[in-house]
């Protein structure tokens, strides 16, 4: 007998997408990056591997395609991430964390 190992994975997002999943969705985490910023690059792994352990979504936005979108969640700095839940920001935080870190960011 076999079976399918499922892995959630991460999802690019631009504005209308995100809106998507923000209806389909309580809870929303959105990571902001670049692909030219090597310390955002850095957390994407984490990330990956946080997806397939969590059940809320995890969006990841390169911020270079989706400036406005950015700046409609205060990014100032990269890495940003958000937390949006039914429709609303509702935390906002910058800086290179820990898997546990961002975990618990998300969950509590």
């Amino acid at each position: 007998m076999q079976y399918a190992i499922i892995y959630l994975t991460m999802i690019e997002v631009d504005k209308v997408k995100l809106e998507e999943l923000t209806k389909n969705n309580e809870k929303v985490f959105i990571y902001f990056y670049s692909e030219w910023h090597k310390y955002a690059k850095m957390m994407l792994p984490t990330l990956e591997k946080l997806s397939g352990d969590i059940d809320i979504p995890i969006a990841i936005c390169n911020i270079d395609y989706n400036y406005n979108l950015g700046k409609e969640h205060k990014v100032r700095g990269l890495p940003t991430f958000s937390l949006i839940k039914n429709g609303e920001i509702v935390k906002n935080d910058s800086l290179v964390q820990s898997y546990d870190w961002i975990r618990d960011y998300i969950v509590e």
